[in-house]
């Protein structure tokens, strides 16, 4: 985890976990306590979510999905970090027992939006 002013500077981790028409959104502050409950957001209205709820100061983590860049470029201005983790690249998500959306979420805010990016958007996608 990188250490000084940038890091300090996060204030809430937002995990998204992306389905093809909708998305399940919650963020936790460095104490792990809730300060975005998680939430189903449909895509329809995930821009006026995104610009109604994240911030800089906001780190958020996504899942690795067909559509993840698509949802990069509308957070990524928004946040002042952004990370494409693999599933599988987030331990506690890719172990767990029970798969349901809540339950991606959470871990998801413990360690993902600090782990480094699986890989950054290629050229062509930017």
């Amino acid at each position: 985890m990188k250490t000084g002013e940038k890091a300090r500077a996060i204030g809430r981790y937002i995990a998204l976990d992306i389905h093809k028409e909708y998305m399940l959104a919650g963020g936790m502050n460095a104490a792990q306590e809730w300060t975005l409950p998680p939430q189903r957001v449909e895509m329809g209205k995930f821009r006026e979510w995104s610009a109604a709820n994240l911030c800089a100061g906001d780190a958020v983590v996504l899942e690795t999905t067909t559509n993840m860049w698509d949802i990069y470029d509308v957070v990524a201005p928004l946040a002042s970090r952004t990370v494409v983790a693999h599933a599988g690249a987030v331990r506690q998500i890719a172990e767990a027992r029970v798969k349901t959306d809540k339950e991606d979420v959470t871990p998801a805010l413990a360690g993902g939006a600090r782990e480094k990016p699986s890989k950054k958007p290629p050229s062509s996608q930017k």
